[in-house]
């Protein structure tokens, strides 16, 4: 069984202060979602896919009430989320739990969040690694499995706070990301929009259990 409490504390750990998160491990809480939101999940027709909106939502709006913020998060035509004027922020669901971090646009430009459980599929590898996070992940034959799963983490987080500053789809080889203590070093080798942005970030890395955190925040 997973600690929320446990998983909140290494989720923050990941951000600033000015940015607050929160787990969720049921729809139980679905009255605080907007009624917005409620219109829009009956468009949502399978099971899981309606109980991770209805989750992330939860998340959502309990991280934002924390910092006295509120209103919809519906979603763009790409799926991700549309968060309020003013309001930036990352929504992840994995089997039965939901996080999602939130904070305001005075203090950050985007933030990325991505939650896994440990790939037991390697096959995968070849897809999202290049020859150089491979060798990596190879060097330790018996927690492979873990570092294949916390780069594949870190690049989804990546992504999610990228695309919407970039509105550019970049694929898991169009950055490189170096392992560093906890944390991955990310150089973006694709050419990105004339936006302000550097071609090198951090993604922090956190596990609980059998789960992966990927969390990284772009300030002003």
């Amino acid at each position: 069984m997973y600690d929320p409490a446990k998983i909140e504390g290494l989720l923050q750990n990941i951000f600033p202060a000015t940015i607050a998160v929160k787990a969720v491990f049921s729809v139980e809480k679905a009255h605080i979602l907007t009624k917005n939101e409620l219109i829009y999940l009956k468009n949502i027709t399978a099971k899981e896919r309606a109980e991770g909106f209805i989750m992330g939502r939860i998340a959502a709006h309990e991280a934002m009430n924390s910092i006295s913020l509120a209103g919809d998060i519906l979603r763009h035509e790409n799926g991700s989320p549309n968060w309020p004027d003013g309001i930036t922020g990352s929504i992840s669901h994995k089997n039965g739990i939901a996080i999602a971090a939130v904070g305001q646009k005075i203090h950050l430009q985007s933030i990325g969040l991505d939650v896994e459980k440990i790939l037991i599929d390697e096959k995968i590898l070849v897809r999202i690694a290049k020859p150089e996070e491979q060798r990596w992940i190879n060097e330790d034959k018996s927690n492979s499995a873990r570092r294949l799963t916390q780069l594949f983490a870190a690049k989804e987080a990546l992504y999610k706070a990228l695309f919407p500053l970039t509105k550019t789809f970049f694929g898991f080889k169009d950055a490189t990301l170096l392992w560093e203590n906890d944390s991955f070093s990310a150089h973006i080798t694709k050419t990105m929009p004339a936006v302000t942005l550097s071609s090198q970030y951090k993604v922090l890395i956190s596990q609980h259990e059998d789960l992966v955190f990927a969390g990284i925040s772009i300030s002003n």
